[in-house]
């Protein structure tokens, strides 16, 4: 299993409305690429002095599924998720 980890903070103020927006769009999407097997989502408990850090993690069953991700779609899909209230992201491979 290969887990994409992207972590991101986001501003308090738009946090509700970013949610919102990461469960019913984003995350739906993602997954729709049928690449993906399972999500989570996290928000970490730590000091938010800038911002509320959330994690989301997207399982593929292989390798080879997440460099098939990578080159059709995850560049726009960050590029996206960034455009709407991120205000910075760490994204990682397991």
């Amino acid at each position: 299993m290969i887990v994409y980890n992207v972590t991101i903070k986001i501003d308090p103020q738009i946090e509700k409305e970013w949610l919102s927006w990461l469960k019913i769009e984003h995350v739906p999407r993602m997954m729709d690429t049928g690449l993906f097997v399972e999500y989570k989502l996290f928000h970490l408990l730590e000091h938010e002095e800038n911002g509320i850090t959330y994690v989301i993690q997207y399982f593929a069953p292989t390798i080879e599924h997440y460099q098939n991700i990578w080159m059709s779609s995850l560049r726009s899909f960050v590029k996206i998720c960034l455009t709407n209230g991120a205000s910075g992201s760490f994204h990682f491979v397991l």
